[in-house]
């Protein structure tokens, strides 16, 4: 019955911020030619609530609460909590979080800023880390772990746990260079290439397209 009681007063509620993205270019060159990337950020956060954090102590180790999915990047992320850890020899006594990249494919390789801040239900952060990490398949989470004593501590009052999660990625692509329209035309003109139409001007002809 307490089990129950507790994953029934788990509630994740999910706060998406809007995707916000920016470019940078970057000019390398390589054998004599100058090449264009842009590299650019797409960014979004999502808040995991729990409330009556207290009696999840009832789950025990190795039992976790799910948040939904979220979306940054065109990527699908969600977050487990652990109340009382994940293991009993490595973390019993701890709450430990993970943010997971959900199935990513053989070939994906998503480079990402995680920041994780543990709050109150007011907002108020206890603890802040930042992190970069490549999520791949076989590498898929990144996370932090918090003394449970400490954080019930922090929670006597209202007994709601928050973990804000910022999520930053990182793409790289080539740019297009923009057209040497000017150039171009300059070139044609000057080769009488492909002319289709001949003007005579005092004596000169002249070769048009």
């Amino acid at each position: 019955p307490c089990h129950c009681r507790s994953l029934a007063r788990a509630l994740a509620r999910m706060a998406t911020s809007p995707a916000a993205s920016s470019a940078t270019a970057a000019a390398v060159v390589a054998g004599g030619s100058t090449a264009t990337t842009i590299t650019e950020t797409i960014a979004g956060s999502y808040v995991f609530r729990i409330d009556g954090f207290s009696g999840t102590k009832d789950l025990g180790v190795g039992k976790s609460i799910k948040s939904s999915m979220f979306r940054v990047g065109g990527h699908a992320w969600y977050i487990d909590c652990y109340p009382c850890g994940e293991l009993e020899e490595d973390n019993a006594g701890w709450v430990t979080l993970y943010l997971y990249l959900d199935h990513p494919g053989p070939n994906d390789k998503v480079e990402a800023e995680c920041s994780f801040t543990v709050m109150g239900s007011a907002g108020d952060p206890f603890q802040e880390t930042t992190e970069k990490h490549v999520f791949k398949s076989g590498d898929t989470s990144a996370g932090l772990s918090i003394e449970r004593k400490e954080l019930e501590s922090l929670l006597r009052d209202d007994d709601c746990f928050q973990l804000r999660c910022v999520v930053c990625i990182f793409k790289e692509f080539p740019a297009v260079p923009p057209p040497d329209l000017h150039r171009h035309l300059g070139d044609l003109l000057a080769s009488r290439v492909g002319g289709d139409v001949t003007f005579e001007v005092g004596g000169e002809l002249f070769t048009a397209h």
